[in-house]
């Protein structure tokens, strides 16, 4: 079983096998306790870059077109593009499973406090979106608050 892995930052999850971030740590507890009845099979995981996202979609159109039919905020429709390349790279390779991970501390966004919520929302439902618009049903959105960041840390 191997998994695809893409976040927004290093330190988080990670780059390679080699360099894990701490929030690996916590996708590996939850493939465990998935796994723990049925029998053993090895994982792995993957860490493709933002170039091979690019490259996934390019010869369809690439992100400029992924974006242009929409009526979503720009800022916002990267998620879905990055999560609908992510899932055409994991479809490829007939990966198990892919997860975008993204920061929803708000520290390098400019988001008014009273739209944070709708704002999370917002970057979830277009992580969901582009899983589905690649017919990809094993992707997952992994966009923890800052509350729920620092419960997965510790």
């Amino acid at each position: 079983m191997r998994f695809l892995v893409h976040g927004e930052g290093n330190s988080d999850v990670g780059t390679s096998e080699e360099n894990q971030g701490p929030l690996l740590d916590a996708v590996r507890w939850v493939v465990d306790q998935v796994l723990e009845a049925a029998p053993p099979v090895p994982v792995s995981y993957c860490f493709p870059s933002k170039a091979d996202l690019q490259n996934a979609l390019s010869p369809r159109g690439g992100r400029l077109r992924a974006m242009r039919r929409t009526d979503e905020d720009k800022e916002v429709a990267v998620f879905r593009f990055q999560a609908r390349a992510l899932a055409t790279l994991a479809s490829e390779k007939s990966d198990s499973g892919a997860i975008l991970f993204h920061d929803c501390d708000f520290t390098r966004e400019k988001v008014n406090p009273d739209q944070r919520k709708a704002r999370y929302k917002a970057i979830v439902c277009a992580m969901e979106r582009g899983f589905r618009e690649a017919d990809f049903k094993n992707g997952v959105p992994m966009v923890p608050r800052p509350r729920s960041e620092s419960w997965l840390l510790c």
